[in-house]
């Protein structure tokens, strides 16, 4: 999908393993939800990166974009569930983003947001052990 759009995709490896803690199937749901956000909304050209770490608490993973980013109006709104901030696509329903959410927490983990229009979003999830 990165490729057919033209945007470029980057997974910064590290030689220490790193380990999450719960069901691969959800883990693989909330991180493709956050994961086709950040293509929806990064223009050809962009860039999207996955980078990650770990230490003996929780692993943290970061989904960055080089997009349009979020408005400060929606950026408060935009884990509730069936949200739709402006820049939102026309199929969607505004369940992704609120549905990584929850995954995420029911497993133990917390995501936060970073964002400035024109720059790019920036999503951080830090999984406890």
């Amino acid at each position: 999908m990165f490729q057919a759009k033209g945007v470029a995709f980057f997974l910064a490896l590290t030689e220490e393993p790193i380990t999450l803690f719960g069901d691969a199937n959800w883990l693989a749901e909330a991180f493709s939800n956050l994961m086709k956000n950040s293509l929806e909304h990064t223009p050809a050209g962009g860039r999207v990166a996955v980078t990650y770490s770990g230490n003996n608490l929780y692993t943290e993973i970061e989904i960055s974009d080089t997009g349009e980013g979020i408005s400060a109006e929606d950026l408060p709104h935009i884990f509730e569930r069936f949200y739709r901030g402006k820049n939102a696509n026309k199929q969607s329903v505004g369940i992704g983003l609120a549905l990584s959410r929850e995954i995420i927490i029911h497993l133990r983990g917390r995501i936060r947001v970073e964002s400035t229009p024109g720059v790019g979003t920036k999503f951080l999830i830090r999984m406890y052990k």
